[in-house]
Parts: structure tokens; C-alpha cells; sequence
């Protein structure tokens, strides 16, 4: 305990707004080296000292397994936790490191730059699929742009691949794509070198973070970004070609009507629309939905409303999307559930760590499982009735 109080908290003179003297951080030097800035701010860890191979660290008292394993790769080594608070970690963090930077141009440029496509090192196909029949494709759409459709879709897809499914994200939104960005990863190959012909479709899906695998979209490229489902399909990149490879293969689509986006939703098996409460994102959202009845019928579309204040808010925004379809009494259109508004889906965008990982016990996090829970048809506790203490540390157990 002496030699946790001498690295990790000891009191200074400053005090905060409930006068509790405020935790400083005195790392080694040599745990400094190993450890940085960007890196401690993905893990939410902060280097202490070097104990023989393991790094000890201040991290909080859940940390997703995922995230501590890319930490350890990149410091190449064993990592040690001291369990603590989230708000003394935020607080050490900004002690050792200063305020984050989210948007520094060298991480941008690294997270958006053009890697050579080289042979994976997996196989794709080495773990079982959980359901035995086939492949389900869901396209993820929105009538506009910035209602949280990507983030809606990395974290449906991890939320998934945590309940032991096979699942894969195929970045769709052709010119835009930035899944990769969400999911912290550098992708070595993109479906841009699938279409010219340097990989085939299963080498192009690399392993990402929590177990999905992901296919990264053409990046700012002019000419691609009105690819149509046709033109893969023709390139060797139709879904067919890892038809026996996931459970759960979800499409990030771009927004609108055009038709490279309307070709992928009618390729789907189900489209789920992304809209919020903004009266613009409504009106978009249903002239999606009235595109796509036009061209089929038979479609099945999921509504998931982002960014509401509770269930009975989502309702009644789905109820007013519903009004809009009056001319469609036979669309089979059903409100999947909702997603409520929580500062914590930012913050895990800003750290490229999604929220079902970075904060699972915050309002999104819950709400998005159940929503994973539903599309699997696996059974989950209401996201509207939070565990106790007790509770949480029973279910550990058990998993345990």
C-alpha cells in the first residue's frame, strides 16, 4: 500500500469543488518510454513503474480484455493494473500527459493513409459460425448524414461478436469510409484492392478490435465512390464469396437515395434506418424508406432511433416517421428500439474505442447490446432497468 500511495496518489495543495485533495500521478521515467500519449488516452492507463517484465499501471476497475491486449502489444509487455476510479484515471492522465489531442494531424494521416495490402495472418475461416444457417447480411442506412449510423454499426457489430458470434463489417460507404477510424485500426488492404484485383475478398477482411472482422472501404477516392452492388459482385467482391465465413455480415452504407447506396439495401436480407429526433434526419429518413419500397416491396426495414432521452421518446419519433408512410400501409417497417443520448459514445469515438467497450455500463452501451440481443435472438436484460452493485458482481462471477 506504501508503495501504491508513493506512485499513484498523493495529496497536493489543490483541492477540488468537494475540497478532496486531488491525486497526482509520479511515474518513473522508464515507464514513460514505453507509454504514449495517444496510447494511454486509447487504454485509459497510465504508466507507473517497471516491475521486472510487467508494467504497472492506474487504470479503471473494468477494462475490456481487447483493449488491454493492444495496449500490451504496443508497450511489449505484461501489463498490471492498480484498479481505480475513472475520474482519478481522467485526472492522471491529464497530470502526466496534458490535455488530450484528439484530432493531432499525425494520427489522422495514420488512421487514413493508404497501406500495401500484405497476406494476412489469419485464416478466415478457422473458428466455427455459431448459427447453422446462412449468412445474414443487414445494411445499415440512414436518410442523412451525422446520425451516428457507423458508430450504430461498429457497436451492433461488437456487442455481437461479444455474444460469440462470427460477424464482419463491410465499410460501404464508398469515398467516405471510416470505419476503420472508429474501430482504432490500420487496415493493410481496402475493397478498393479487391476491385483491382491485388487480394481476394476473404484477404481483405483483416481481424479488428473485439473479434470483428472488418473490410475497409476506398478512402477519398473520387472515382469509387458510386460503386453499386452490381460492379462488386462482377469484381469479385459480392457477398456470396464469404457467404460461409460469418453469422453476421453488416454493410456500413453511405446516406441518401442514390443508387449505389439503394442497390446495397436491396441486396440485403434486412436494412436497419438510423435517425434521431432532428426533423430533417425524419424527413430524409422516410423518403430512404419510401425509395426503397419503391424498388422493393418485399423489403424489411428496422428502425433504430439514435440520440433520444428514453424509450417513450423513441416511440414517438418512430410514430411520426410512421405518419409519413401513410401511402405504404403494407412496408413491413418496425421500430427496433432505441438509443439513448450519452456524452460516453463521444468520448469512446475521440479514444477509437466504441462504447459498448470503453463504457458498457453507460446508457448507449446497454441500450445497443439489447439491440444486438434482438437482432440474434438471444435473450438480455432491459437496458431501461439498471444492476445494482450486487448485481454486476454476481453476473462477473458467473461469467468467471
Amino acid at each position: 500500500m506504501e508503495q501504491q500511495q508513493l506512485y499513484v496518489i498523493s495529496a497536493t495543495g489543490k483541492q477540488d469543488s468537494a475540497g478532496t485533495p486531488e491525486p497526482t500521478v509520479r511515474p518513473t521515467s522508464e515507464a514513460l518510454e514505453l507509454v504514449s500519449k495517444r496510447a494511454a488516452y486509447e487504454s485509459y492507463l497510465v504508466p507507473l513503474r517497471i516491475e521486472g517484465r510487467k508494467l504497472v499501471c492506474l487504470g479503471r476497475e473494468t477494462i475490456h480484455p481487447e483493449v488491454l491486449r493492444r495496449f500490451e502489444q504496443t508497450v511489449c509487455r505484461e501489463v498490471a493494473i492498480i484498479p481505480t476510479s475513472h475520474q482519478i484515471v481522467t485526472q492522471a492522465l491529464q497530470t502526466v500527459f496534458g490535455p488530450p489531442e484528439y484530432v493531432e494531424a499525425i494520427d489522422l494521416v495514420e488512421a487514413v493513409a493508404t497501406r500495401k495490402p500484405t497476406a494476412p495472418n489469419f485464416q478466415l475461416h478457422e473458428n466455427p459460425r455459431q448459427n447453422p444457417g446462412p449468412m445474414k447480411i443487414i445494411a445499415v442506412t440512414s436518410g442523412k448524414g451525422g446520425v451516428g449510423k457507423s458508430s450504430v454499426t461498429a457497436n451492433l457489430a461488437l456487442s455481437l461478436a461479444m455474444k460469440g458470434f462470427r460477424v464482419g463489417i463491410m465499410d460501404c460507404d464508398f469515398g467516405l469510409s471510416n470505419m476503420h477510424v472508429l474501430l482504432g485500426s490500420s487496415p493493410k488492404a481496402s475493397l478498393a484492392d479487391v476491385l483491382h484485383r491485388k487480394v481476394t475478398l476473404d484477404q481483405a477482411f483483416e481481424l479488428s478490435l473485439g473479434g470483428v472482422f472488418l473490410l475497409s472501404g476506398p478512402t477519398g477516392s473520387a472515382e469509387l465512390a458510386d460503386l453499386d452492388y452490381f460492379t462488386l459482385q462482377k469484381s469479385g467482391a459480392g457477398f456470396s464469396e464469404v457467404g460461409e465465413a460469418f453469422d453476421y455480415l453488416l454493410l456500413d452504407t453511405g446516406a441518401g437515395t442514390h443508387d449505389g447506396v439503394m442497390s446495397l439495401l436491396m441486396a440485403a436480407d434486412e436494412v436497419i434506418l438510423v435517425t434521431t429526433p432532428d426533423p430533417a434526419a425524419i424527413s430524409d429518413a422516410y423518403v430512404t424508406i419510401r425509395t426503397l419500397f419503391q424498388r422493393r416491396p418485399q423489403s424489411k426495414v428496422h428502425c433504430i432511433v439514435n440520440q433520444v432521452q428514453d424509450v417513450r421518446h423513441g416511440r414517438l419519433i418512430f410514430a411520426k416517421l410512421m405518419t409519413f408512410l401513410k401511402d405504404f400501409a403494407d412496408a413491413n417497417v418496425t421500430f427496433m428500439g432505441k438509443v439513448r443520448m450519452d456524452r460516453n459514445v463521444v468520448e469512446g469515438g475521440r479514444m477509437r474505442v466504441p462504447v459498448v467497450l470503453s463504457e458498457p455500463d453507460s446508457d448507449a452501451a446497454r441500450d445497443l447490446t439489447f439491440l444486438a440481443c434482438r437482432m440474434a435472438g438471444v435473450p438480455c436484460p432491459s437496458p431501461d432497468v439498471k444492476q445494482t452493485f450486487f448485481q454486476r458482481i454476481l453476473g462477473r462471477k458467473k461469467s468467471a
